[in-house]
């Protein structure tokens, strides 16, 4: 059984996530590689937008693949080497996940294994 929550003594999220999500029955658990803007033709779009979207599409992917879905996603982490706009982001996420608040946490880093690429998300599910 999961449970999402927002504990009252600190801040609300800043975006379209919660804090926290507690685990208490054994489950299923899904950890994913870092999922990055690659397609399924091995190209790198140059923009970070449109990789983050492919990133995303990736993430499905996988979780169709395990017979999971999006609403299962407890976690996600994502590193960027250029910003994308919290406007564009939370837009993007909010269509992905149709109402699901995972834990999230974005982070801007120097560089990712590969120059090309611009985005890298890391994805914890427990069902």
């Amino acid at each position: 059984m999961k449970k999402s929550r927002n504990p009252k003594n600190i801040h609300p999220p800043l975006a379209n996530y919660v804090h926290q999500i507690e685990i208490n029955n054994p489950m299923k658990l899904l950890i994913l590689s870092g999922q990055i803007g690659m397609n399924q033709e091995q190209v790198i779009p140059n923009d970070s937008v449109e990789q983050w979207e492919i990133a995303l599409a990736n993430i499905k992917a996988n979780i169709e693949a395990a017979n999971l879905e999006v609403t299962d996603i407890t976690k996600m982490t994502f590193y960027v080497v250029e910003p994308i706009e919290s406007s564009i982001r939370g837009s993007i996420l909010d269509n992905f996940f149709a109402g699901h608040k995972p834990c999230m946490t974005y982070l801007q880093i120097k560089a990712l294994a590969n120059p090309a690429l611009k985005v890298e998300i890391d994805v914890e599910i427990y069902k």
